[in-house]
């Protein structure tokens, strides 16, 4: 595989997904973004957006760098393709564990790749240092992530404050490998809900997979009774719970349906939200709804 210096952490794979439909098929798709920052709208190339220089190829000690994260998501995206493809065409099964398999991971991969997580780390380091209880015997903090007291010794404590925005950023990309399996698993075992709309549209954005819980202030993808939505088009939308009931349904959604997870994804999003089109009035009351703008 190539050397990519432009690497995107919203893969062209799934962003094709929602291109424009008269540039849907073409080699460069365009697709309609709305900037959640100024309140601007555009179009542009699916290459142009969610993307940066060396994002999963950061230098090493040695300073040298090491494409591998980047051409194992390469090669993901390859291999995720055909299962995208069988959504949209109504051939999936949902039940089917290659395809639960991969689209899992997939998952995963678009919460864990995703540049948010970077800021992330610097966040998770600033708490650890500001809001850890020191260990009676004095070996180091206990520290609480999601309900539970993890320990972080001295030294493990100081090897992070050590890191420069290099060494965080390899932290970053040695987090999506150590991470996406476990992950993938929650995800998998998870009740599998497929809604397609009819009338009504999804939209995404440049921190696709959104997680919730209506209850915990603090959560992550493996707190038990958060809700994961993924828009895989316009038209299709997975969703993973905890929820009683029958697995792997389809239901159809129409009207404005779509609004609730819609109004999630803009209000998870990063900066952008992406759609096949220009936001509609409806969607764009959502924005202000979401983001208090």
């Amino acid at each position: 595989m190539s050397n990519q210096k432009r690497q995107h952490w919203v893969p062209r794979v799934y962003l094709r997904n929602f291109a424009t439909p008269d540039s849907q098929d073409k080699k460069d798709p365009q697709i309609a973004v709305f900037n959640l920052s100024d309140k601007s709208s555009f179009c542009t190339n699916i290459i142009n957006i969610a993307a940066g220089k060396h994002l999963y190829s950061p230098l090493d000690e040695n300073g040298n760098r090491s494409f591998e994260v980047e051409n194992n998501l390469a090669e993901l995206e390859d291999k995720i393709k055909p299962h995208l493809d069988s959504i949209l065409n109504g051939s999936a099964d949902l039940s089917n564990h290659n395809f639960r398999k991969f689209i899992s991971y997939f998952a995963v991969t678009l919460f864990m790749r995703n540049k948010v997580t970077i800021r992330i780390h610097h966040e998770f380091r600033e708490d650890i240092k500001n809001n850890s209880t020191p260990k009676s015997d004095g070996t180091g903090v206990l520290y609480e992530i999601e309900g539970r007291a993890h320990t972080f010794s001295g030294e493990h404590l100081n090897q992070l404050e050590s890191l420069d925005s290099n060494g965080m950023q390899r932290l970053f990309v040695n987090s999506i490998i150590k991470t996406a399996k476990p992950l993938a698993d929650v995800i998998n075992n998870k009740r599998w809900s497929l809604l397609i709309a009819d009338g009504t549209r999804f939209i995404t954005s440049d921190k696709p997979l959104v997680a919730y819980h209506n209850t915990e202030k603090r959560y992550g993808i493996g707190t038990r009774g958060v809700h994961i939505q993924l828009p895989i088009s316009p038209r299709h939308l997975l969703l993973f719970d905890d929820l009683e009931g029958e697995h792997n349904k389809t239901f159809l959604l129409d009207g404005s349906a779509a609004n609730y997870p819609n109004f999630l994804t803009i209000k998870q999003a990063e900066r952008f939200v992406f759609s096949n089109t220009e936001l509609s009035e409806e969607e764009l009351e959502l924005v202000r709804d979401a983001r208090n703008i």
